[in-house]
């Protein structure tokens, strides 16, 4: 997904209790887990760099590092994005403070799946350091890097074609084995839920 603009509309937060928002991440703390802390350095030096100066190389680098790295979660842990999808709110931890540390390697399959949310970085600088979105999650979970493609549906390119009357095509749906269950469902309930709200307008 990349950088969104978050700024186009103001995000909301969820309506929530005071204490944990719907959909927010439990602590992960008590020892189940800890981020790489030089991997987090790492990012706190790349998100120096201007926007207009992130190149591919950036990009690379914020990627092989940004799936480890250990992350703050701060209230409101969960907001809504300008696209109506729900993004965890995390920032760098502040340097000799402590922190309930949350890594989104392990935050994928403890809650994201399930509750089908993306995640942002920092958004509370003028424009947001990085947004995961959540099919960009859901591509590390299954091939561990943000930037993996899978071979078995790289058809190439095609030459454009004609299609003329009452010429007979051949149409292909995806295997079953292919579609992850949690993925699917939460995405039938969004798409669902945006179709009541048309209709309540």
């Amino acid at each position: 997904m990349g950088i969104l603009d978050f700024l186009r509309r103001p995000a909301t937060v969820e309506r929530t209790p005071e204490k944990q928002p719907a959909g927010a991440p439990d602590a992960p703390s008590e020892g189940k887990y800890y981020g790489d802390l030089a991997k987090t350095g790492v990012l706190v030096e790349l998100f120096t760099a201007p926007y207009e100066q992130r190149d591919e190389a950036w990009v690379a680098a914020f990627f092989a590092r940004a799936g480890q790295a250990s992350f703050c979660c701060e209230a409101p842990q969960v907001i809504t994005g300008p696209d109506n999808f729900s993004y965890v709110r995390l920032t760098l931890p502040e340097l000799n403070r402590p922190f309930t540390c949350y890594v989104i390697e392990h935050m994928i399959p403890q809650f994201i799946l399930q509750k089908g949310l993306g995640v942002v970085i920092n958004p509370d600088k003028e424009q947001p350091d990085w947004v995961f979105s959540y099919g960009d999650l859901v591509n590390y979970h299954l091939y561990g890097a943000f930037d993996a493609r899978d071979d078995r549906f790289d058809v190439g390119l095609l030459e454009e074609e004609t299609i003329h009357f009452q010429e007979q095509v051949q149409q292909a749906t995806l295997p079953r084995r292919f579609c992850r269950r949690k993925p699917v469902r939460f995405c039938a309930v969004f798409l669902n839920e945006q179709a009541f709200r048309r209709k309540s307008c």
